[in-house]
């Protein structure tokens, strides 16, 4: 049964950073989110922000993206 985010078109914090990946850098550990098969679009938040801010930006540019 999908989730009550998934099922009214939205995404829970929980299920967006849970489905994050991670890389270990030079700098520290970096986090990712992939959605879809489509050519890469990379969103860089400032600091104090998180992959949060882009959930919407995610969400619109999913069928191109």
């Amino acid at each position: 049964m999908a989730s009550p985010s998934a099922q009214s078109g939205t995404i829970s914090p929980d299920d967006y950073f849970l489905s994050a990946g991670y890389v270990e850098t030079k700098s520290g550990r970096i986090g990712y989110v992939e959605r879809g098969t489509r050519p890469v679009a990379l969103f860089v938040h400032g600091v104090l922000l998180n992959g949060w801010l882009w959930r919407n930006q995610i969400k619109g540019l999913a069928h191109a993206r």
